[in-house]
Formats: C-alpha cells, structure tokens, sequence
C-alpha cells in the first residue's frame, strides 16, 4: 500500500510535459554509464530517453572481488534541468539496487562467512548528483534510500529494513 502511495506521490510532481509523448528522442536516444555500486559491483547502466526529461535506466554489473555476486537495477529518471549547464541533478524511482550470489555455498566456498546462496532486492528512491565535464561525460554520486528485503536459503527471509545507498556513477 504505502509503496503505490510513493509512487503515485513521485507521478503528480513530475510537470505534465515529462509525462504527455514517450516518444524516441532521436538527438540522445541511449546513454551509457558504469556505476561502483555499495556492493561494490562495477555495473553497466543502460538510459532510454522518452523525451528530454524523463527516462528508465536499467543496468547488470559483476564484484571484481566476489566474482560470483551480481547485481542490477532498474530505474524511472527525471532529470531536473538546472541552470548551470556544468551541474545535473536526476531524480530516481525504482529499483536502485538488487543483488543476487545463487554459487556461493553451492557450488563454491570462496567466503566462509557466506554458507548459502542468497538474494536481496532494495526497492527506493533518490537522487543523483552529477558534474558534467562536456556534453557527453559526467562524475556522479547517487543517494539513495530503500527498504532491504534479502533471502539466504538456509536462515529465509530477513527482517525488512531501511537502508541507504551510495554508488559513484561515471557517464559516458
């Protein structure tokens, strides 16, 4: 209930305009960027742009260190524009971060703190904050809060929570 509640509060401040055509914008149609999430998974996000404002991003990205933990999102951005063309802040709804690691334990033992494969998904939302360099480059800090919802397959379904989330976001 209180997550429809969100989302119909996040679709009435959005302006009419972001929400009238989702049409292809034929000048910036995708965008690219790779993210260092919290997880520490360096991902590739995908944007399709509906018109200058308003996207959905998506990305999948693999831990370096754990290399059997992976991670994805997916995402309703509205970019804000700012006066100053070199600052870009993006307002994000969705899925900011999910992960799932289903060969650790079963497969594999690389962690000994980990027995169990496991799955987690953080439903939220945010802001991400951004320094253009051009046109096309961007640094970014995401800020993010969500609620937490993971299972491991031997303990089951932990207790909901509230978490924040940071990942660095580089734009290509």
């Amino acid at each position: 209930m209180r997550k429809n509640i969100l989302i119909i509060l996040i679709f009435l401040t959005l302006p009419p305009t972001s929400l009238i055509a989702f049409e292809k914008n034929n000048e910036r149609p995708w965008d690219l960027s790779a993210e260092l999430s919290m997880m520490l998974t360096l991902q590739l996000d995908v944007e399709y742009f509906f018109n200058d404002s308003f996207g959905l991003k998506a990305g999948f990205g693999i831990s370096p260190i754990g290399l059997t933990c992976f991670s994805y999102n997916a995402l309703l951005v509205y970019h804000l524009n700012l006066p100053t063309e070199h600052f870009q802040l993006d307002l994000e709804a969705g899925l900011p971060l999910a992960y799932f690691d289903f060969i650790e334990g079963r497969y594999v033992d690389w962690d000994p703190l980990i027995d169990d494969p496991f799955f987690g998904f953080l439903p939220g939302g945010g802001a991400l904050f951004s320094y253009r360099f051009n046109e096309e480059h961007a640094l970014g800090l995401r800020a993010a809060a969500a609620v937490m919802f993971e299972h491991q397959r031997d303990t089951g379904w932990k207790t909901p929570g509230f978490i924040p989330i940071l990942a660095l976001v580089y734009n290509f």
